[in-house]
């Protein structure tokens, strides 16, 4: 049976930094030190590279950062963190080339060759770019024939820019003009943020380029003029010669006009083409931004669920959930239940010869044997008590009577005094002293419920029975459960019990019947 697939940490699939512009790269990496390399070297980045392939996935600049560190040194044997001037850093200028030939699998560059000329993509690169980037700004502040001067900087609240990106930056820039067969643009870095002297507040850059080549109905009419020319000369009448190069005019200005209306309508369909595709992008993206939200938004309710879960128990938050609006408001509904008190014999002058934090030590290993004995036998922890607890023992359903409940009750007792020797061979092995605990449980009718006001509110049982088990609980014997006499047919086979008898409780007018037991062993 294959292993379960490891989940991803959704801190790395932020959407920052659209899959798209991984996809030219990583084809470049794969072609430069081959494919099962390229994937080795992000193995340990925490998302899989299946997932890097999906065009319609993002990633965050956490996992950007992590993705150029795995590639600088695996791949080209270089220990970041690396200045911006290492040569290694060339890797990625490469591959924003790479990322721009025609066929390679990337859709940046079908986006990008649908906007038609060089000089129509630098002048959209910001809209580009903040469509596949949402970390980094980008704006145009000078265009002319033939060149152009870009600006990038982070977004407002973005982590600081990385050097992979103004090396990715230049090498995108640089190869636009290749997707119509010219040569590489020539690039000037005339402000960076990376500069080690002198750093700047944003990376600019200069670029020249050469945009469209001579439109074919043009060369053909400027061809064709020299040869009209000559066939109005060799005429000699001034008339013909007028009707020749008139001739020539009337078809160059055709010529231009038709060039025009062709040109003007495929821009046109360039741009609309554009247009939709760019919507279907966006689309996309939106989507994926949603669904990544409101996938944050069902994390961090479970981990708060989590969290009330470790303040209330399991069956209350089930009811908060299920009926949040009686749940948590205040006022309560009689109950019968068993409550049961703990308390950690001679702890008042523990504390005096001991620090305040082995106090806390101590405290938390005795809580962390007890509580999953708690959650086994079905208890709610209402109170910790400083060195006790209170716990409460409801029916859990309809269909089980109280007995049910006491019976739980019971067994949960004497499990709490049956695992102190393991609890105190804890403390031994920390250097503490052993502790010894008293039980004490009564059950009956009581109040269940929303105590406090709607600023803050607490879920508790209130009534006589919560007395008495406390007041059991300070009347029994150390590693003893006291509880009251009918409570003592739950006791499990092997239990030890000690005869009824009947004790004096305070604030109760007669004597009660009490039973003492303790678990086999002990």
């Amino acid at each position: 049976m294959p292993a379960a697939a490891t989940p991803i940490d959704p801190r790395l699939t932020e959407p920052h930094v659209s899959n798209r512009v991984y996809l030219g790269f990583l084809a470049f990496l794969s072609e430069r030190y081959g494919r099962e390399a390229t994937r080795a070297a992000v193995a340990d980045c925490g998302i899989p590279f299946s997932y890097l392939e999906d065009e319609n996935g993002w990633v965050s600049l956490e996992y950007t950062s992590l993705f150029a560190d795995a590639v600088m040194r695996h791949l080209a044997g270089a220990e970041p963190p690396l200045a911006y001037e290492h040569p290694a850093w060339d890797l990625w200028r490469l591959a924003g080339h790479y990322a721009m030939i025609d066929d390679q699998p990337a859709r940046v560059v079908a986006t990008v060759r649908a906007l038609a000329s060089p000089a129509m993509v630098y002048r959209r690169v910001p809209g580009l770019v903040s469509r596949l980037n949402h970390v980094t700004l980008m704006e145009v502040t000078d265009q002319g024939r033939g060149f152009a001067v870009i600006r990038a900087r982070p977004r407002a609240g973005a982590p600081p820019d990385l050097p992979s990106y103004c090396w990715s930056r230049r090498g995108f820039l640089e190869a636009i003009p290749a997707l119509w067969g010219y040569p590489m643009a020539q690039l000037t870095h005339l402000r960076c943020i990376h500069d080690s002297r002198n750093p700047a507040d944003a990376c600019e850059y200069l670029i020249r380029y050469q945009d469209r080549k001579m439109a074919p109905w043009l060369w053909v009419g400027l061809r064709l003029t020299p040869w009209l020319g000559a066939g109005a000369l060799i005429g000699g009448l001034h008339f013909a010669g007028q009707m020749a190069v008139g001739g020539a005019v009337g078809l160059l200005v055709g010529l231009a006009v038709e060039g025009w209306l062709r040109l003007g309508a495929a821009n046109r369909r360039y741009v609309a083409h554009n247009e939709r595709f760019i919507s279907l992008i966006e689309d996309t993206d939106s989507r994926y931004a949603d669904l990544w939200g409101e996938r944050e938004e069902l994390r961090r309710t479970a981990l708060a669920n989590r969290k009330i879960s470790g303040y209330l128990a399991h069956d209350l938050v089930e009811q908060i959930m299920e009926n949040p609006e009686i749940e948590l408001s205040l006022g309560g509904r009689r109950v019968r239940a068993a409550v049961l008190f703990t308390d950690i014999v001679g702890f008042t002058p523990r504390c005096a010869d001991s620090a305040p934090e082995d106090v806390i030590r101590e405290l938390n290993t005795f809580f962390g044997h007890v509580d999953p004995l708690v959650a086994e036998h079905g208890g709610v922890i209402d109170k910790r008590l400083g060195d006790g607890l209170m716990l409460v023992f409801v029916s859990h359903t309809t269909d089980e009577d109280v007995s049910g409940a006491e019976a739980r009750a019971v067994a949960c007792g004497l499990a709490i005094l049956a695992v102190l020797p393991r609890c105190n061979a804890d403390l031994a092995a920390a250097g503490s002293a052993p502790m010894e605990l008293r039980v004490g449980l009564a059950a009956g009718e009581l109040v269940q419920g929303n105590l406090g006001s709607a600023v803050r509110m607490e879920h508790t049982v209130i009534g006589d029975t919560v007395n008495l088990a406390s007041r059991l609980e300070g009347q029994a014997r150390p590693g003893h459960l006291l509880m009251l006499a009918e409570l003592a047919t739950h006791a499990p086979a092997g239990t030890i019990k000690s005869e009824a008898r009947t004790i004096s409780v305070k604030e109760l007018e007669r004597p009660i019947m009490v039973v003492e037991a303790r678990p086999e062993g002990d």
